[in-house]
């Protein structure tokens, strides 16, 4: 040996190890960048689907009775039932409707009041056209603010039927 130090072997492996970490660091930042774009992009069209999503939600009709167990009126059911005197019309009607249904489960007692109400409520002339109004002041089918009467008239036979 001469006594020179041959500096490329020492060198080297650290010119190796920063020309990979370099090139790490490089792929790193492509990969970052295109991921942030793939979020981003991910988002706007996460926006889009939400706006979608409430464009339809308005075009749907408003219902006065909400969905969950038991049925109970929405706040545009209860300004129905108001207008209607639907308590006080469901007060007088379960009189003659209570022993028809002892006995009957709570579910039961939720299909006959149904069925009464569409089938065999026989509304006067003046319910007949407030019931008419209401569902055309509000945008919904009559059979929609028929059933705001089965739910107040369900509840008052709950209610009878608890007591008992």
């Amino acid at each position: 040996m001469n006594g020179t130090i041959n500096w490329w072997w020492i060198i080297s492996p650290s010119a190796i190890v920063l020309i990979a970490a370099i090139g790490g660091l490089y792929a790193f930042g492509v990969w970052k960048g295109k991921t942030d774009s793939d979020v981003n992009a991910l988002m706007d069209f996460m926006k889009e689907i939400r706006d979608d999503i409430k464009k339809i939600f308005e075009r749907l009709p408003p219902s006065p009775v909400g969905a969950g167990s038991p049925m109970r009126l929405t706040e545009l059911g209860e300004e129905i039932s108001r207008e209607l005197s639907a308590k006080e019309w469901a007060n007088r009607t379960a009189q003659d409707l209570a022993s028809g249904v002892k006995g009957m489960k709570d579910f039961e007692i939720h299909d006959y009041c149904v069925q009464f109400v569409n089938e065999k409520f026989e509304p006067d002339e003046e319910q007949e056209t407030r019931i008419r109004e209401s569902a055309y002041e509000h945008g919904i089918e009559r059979e929609k603010v028929l059933s705001v009467l089965a739910i107040e008239l369900r509840d008052v036979l709950l209610n009878r039927a608890d007591d008992d």
